[in-house]
C-alpha cells in the first residue's frame, strides 16, 4: 500500500492512519481517494476505510476505472453523509405519544359529554291496523208540504 503515489516505502495496516494524517498536514477534511486494481479484495478496500473512519478522517472516496478506457471516475464524500443519522433518544418519540394520548382522552371525553342533557320524549302511537271508522248515518231530510 502507498500513500501519495510518492517513492516512499510502502504502508501496512498498523502505519496507515499516521501516514494519512501526516499526508492531511492536520486538515481532516482533505479528501482521502483510495484507489485499488481489481486483483485487490473488496475486504481489503473496506478494511482500510475502516481503518480511515476510526483514525477520523472525514471524506473518503473511491477510485474507479473504468474497463476499456482512460477516464477514471472520483467521488469523495463526507463520512457523515454516508452514515445514519443518530437518533436523540426517546425524548421526541415520547413527547409525540403523550400528545396523541392527551389528544384522544379529550377527544373521547368530548364525543362523550358532548349531550349533557336528555332528549326530549317522543310517543308514538303503533296499530296493527288502521281503524276504520263508519262515516255518520245519512239524515234524510223530512218532505216538506208543496
Amino acid at each position: 500500500m502507498r500513500v501519495d503515489n510518492k517513492d516512499q516505502p510502502a504502508v501496512t495496516l498498523k502505519t496507515l492512519s499516521d501516514r494519512v494524517n501526516r499526508a492531511q498536514n492536520g486538515d481532516a477534511d482533505a479528501p482521502v481517494v483510495i484507489s485499488a486494481d481489481k486483483a485487490v479484495k473488496y475486504e481489503a478496500v473496506v478494511k482500510v476505510m475502516d481503518i480511515l473512519q476510526k483514525a477520523g478522517i472525514k471524506r473518503v472516496g473511491l477510485s474507479v476505472k473504468n474497463t476499456g478506457s482512460e477516464s477514471v471516475t472520483t467521488a469523495a464524500l463526507y463520512r457523515e453523509d454516508l452514515i445514519p443519522r443518530a437518533t436523540k433518544g426517546m425524548g421526541p418519540g415520547l413527547v409525540l405519544a403523550l400528545l396523541v394520548h392527551v389528544a384522544l382522552i379529550v377527544a373521547l371525553a368530548f364525543g362523550v359529554n358532548w349531550r349533557s342533557s336528555e332528549p326530549e320524549g317522543l310517543e308514538a302511537e303503533l296499530w296493527a291496523a288502521v281503524p276504520q271508522v263508519a262515516a255518520p248515518r245519512a239524515v234524510e231530510p223530512t218532505p216538506q208540504p208543496s
